[in-house]
This record gives C-alpha cells, structure tokens and sequence, in this order.
C-alpha cells in the first residue's frame, strides 16, 4: 500500500513538472513576440512603402465607329429637260432643249445637291445661230459673265466653258439669264446642258453616252415571263402572247439611236414580236442562236428617241412557237 501512494505521489509531481515547463515556454514565447513588435515600432524606414496600384474596373470598350471618308467631288450634269423656266412665259422645252429665248427676263435654274465642297468648272452646251449675246450665271452668291459664241446655226452645238466658282457641299440653285436689260437680237440660244465638273476632271458629253437596258430592270408585264436566277439573269419563260416587258428611261436629248437586242432561243422557239420607243414602232423576227444558252446580237435598226422620260417596250406580234425568245439587254447607241 505505501508503495502504491510513492508512486502516485511521484506521477503527480512530473505532471506538475510538465505544466510547468509548457507554461515557462509559452511565457518566452509570448515576451519574444512583444520585444520584436517594440523594435518594429520604434524602426526607421529608410524608404517609404511601395504603393499600391489598384486597376479599376471598366465596362468593355463597346465597338469603335466606322471610320467614314469624306465625300469626293463629282460631276453635277444639269440636262434642259429638269430646268425650272421663270420670268417672260416665251420660254419652252422641245426635244431636250431650251427654246424660243427672245425675252431677255426670261431665264433659267436648276436646283442641284453638291456632295463635296470644292472648285467646280461651270460649262455649257448650247447652239446659237450668228448673233452672239452676253449672258451671266448665278451660283452660291457668284455670278460668271460670258458672252455666246455662234455655232453657225441650231443644229451645231457647242460645249463652252463659262468660269470656275467656289461650292459648299450640299444643296444649291444655279441659273442662266441674259444680261439684264438687254435687247435680244434673235433668239438667245437653244441650251441643252449645264455641267458643274470639279476642277481637274474631265467629262463626255452624256448625250453621247450608250444607254444600257438590263434585263433585271424591266418591268415584266404577264403571269409567266420571269427573270431567271443565273449570275447573268435574263427573260425567261416567254411562253404566253399576252406577256410583254417594258423599260422607262430618261434620256437628256432627243437623238436617234441604234436599237441592239441580245437574245436567244433554240431551233423550236420564237416570232416575230414589235419594239415601240415612244411613239414609234419597228416590228423584227426572233429566230434561233442554237438554243437558249448562246446568245446572239442583232440590230433591229435606228429609231428616233425624245428627250425625257420615255417608254421602250416589246410586245409579241401574235403567236410564236413554244416560247418568244430569252432577252438578256438592250442597248441603244446614240447615231
């Protein structure tokens, strides 16, 4: 029994020993930690802490704007047919053309959009017969003298330059007069065009320009013509006497033109058919090329076409076999 209490004693007693060691240790520890926060306190920085760079958040950039160039200067064609008449009521328009000037109030304008602000050369295309005439042009508050050159009579026409003026981009009104006050001797002149162009470029004459009629642009009159689906779409499936197709157009001058149709059709298809252009009527024959994938050009003559905007149309003459033809133009070539 004493020997059993001896060893109980001496168990409790290095219980004791133990917690006394852990608790002195923990006590070290804590004294370390205090003694090193001092010295941190009482420190020296020699330099000062890097900052910190902080990136705000931003919303994703949305898509830029397309850049847009500017607008390039461009030819502005002013025809007779689009002039605006005023003063003296003697003026008219015949056959693309200013007529009948012997009132020297009377005149002429055309309002016109400028895409681009810039230098334009101001000409004129007219026909005057021996007298010649002085004359001003008005535009963006300048106005151009001239004096008409004689063409020798009204059927010979001439393209004059009359000067240049300075052009804001947008909308405007150029007009042609007679020098106030003065006494016409004769008719003024016939004037066919007027034609802004930007300094530095050239331009032909748009009345001598080909006329090009694409099939896509007709007007399909019926329930079974159609436009076919090819990359190079043309008329197709002409079967009916009732179909007839027609182009309107607008043509500055009155001229004759060379008529040019390509067509096709097999060896078992067409007839004869009529082209009107205006008031004017020419009746042809649409044979076979060797089948409807192998077009071929024919004249089908000169025809006069008016100035303004006229109406060409083809209509069967009558019944045909099987099929008319398959249209794939028309072009008109000024004579």
């Amino acid at each position: 029994m004493r020997a059993i209490l001896i060893l109980i004693a001496t168990a409790a007693s290095l219980v004791a020993l133990f917690v006394l060691v852990i608790v002195v240790g923990m006590h070290r520890i804590h004294a370390s930690q205090r003694e090193a926060d001092r010295q941190w306190a009482r420190r020296t920085p020699s330099t000062a802490p890097a900052p910190i760079a902080v990136v705000p958040e931003t919303e994703p950039s949305a898509d830029p704007e397309p850049v847009v160039p500017p607008a390039e200067p461009r030819p502005i064609i002013l025809f007779a047919v689009d002039a605006r008449l005023r003063g003296a009521r003697t003026l008219w328009k015949s056959s693309g053309l200013i007529e009948n000037w012997i009132d020297s109030s009377a005149y002429v304008e055309w309002p016109f959009f400028a895409a681009a602000a810039g230098n334009y050369s101001v000409q004129m295309t007219y026909s005057l017969g021996s007298l010649s005439q002085p004359f001003i042009v008005e535009v963006a508050a300048q106005t151009l003298s001239g004096q008409t050159i004689p063409t020798g009579d009204f059927k010979t026409f001439t393209t004059v330059t009359v000067g240049t003026v300075s052009l804001p981009a947008g909308q405007g009104v150029i007009s042609v007069k007679p020098v106030p006050g003065t006494v016409l001797l004769g008719a003024f002149m016939h004037l066919r065009s007027v034609f802004l162009v930007p300094v530095g470029m050239a331009i032909t004459d748009p009345a001598m320009n080909i006329i090009t009629l694409e099939p896509s642009d007709a007007e399909r009159h019926g329930s079974q013509i159609k436009l076919s689906e090819d990359p190079d779409p043309r008329l197709v499936n002409w079967i009916s006497p009732d179909d007839w197709i027609e182009w309107s157009i607008r043509v500055p001058q009155s001229r004759t033109y060379r008529v040019d149709l390509t067509l096709s059709n097999a060896d078992t298809t067409g007839g004869d058919f009529a082209i009107k252009i205006g008031r004017e009527s020419v009746n042809c024959h649409a044979g076979s090329t060797g089948d409807f994938d192998h077009p071929r050009t024919v004249s089908l003559g000169v025809m006069p076409v008016p100035a303004g905007r006229v109406s060409i149309e083809i209509h069967p003459n009558g019944q045909f076999r099987n099929a008319l033809m398959n249209v794939w133009k028309i072009v008109l070539v000024p004579q």
